[in-house]
């Protein structure tokens, strides 16, 4: 229904059609936080797709908390998309590979 009715660019606009979509994504953040039982709505995190995600993840957490001589691991059926960016952040941070 959202595409087909109620598309509009999120928080970009202040006509009618924006201001519903804006409203009806807070909605949606607000029951994911419920379901996951997360504490507050900021730390539902919305990304276009998987790919993107595992990117943030080695990102922010990746530079936050991994350190030289630490090894992350993954198995060896892992898709491309989920090993670039731990090479990369073992390349960054000294860290080690490991594929299991």
């Amino acid at each position: 229904r959202f595409y087909t009715q109620d598309y509009a660019t999120v928080h970009r606009a202040v006509y009618s059609l924006s201001l519903r979509a804006t409203d009806m994504h807070h909605a949606v953040r607000e029951k994911v936080r419920s379901y996951i039982n997360a504490a507050h709505n900021d730390e539902i995190i919305f990304t276009r797709g998987a790919t993107e995600s595992i990117n943030m993840v080695a990102s922010c957490f990746g530079r936050a908390f991994i350190h030289p001589e630490d090894e992350i691991v993954v198995t060896e059926i892992e898709h491309h998309s989920n090993l670039v960016p731990w090479q990369m952040l073992c390349k960054e941070r000294g860290a080690h590979l490991r594929i299991c």
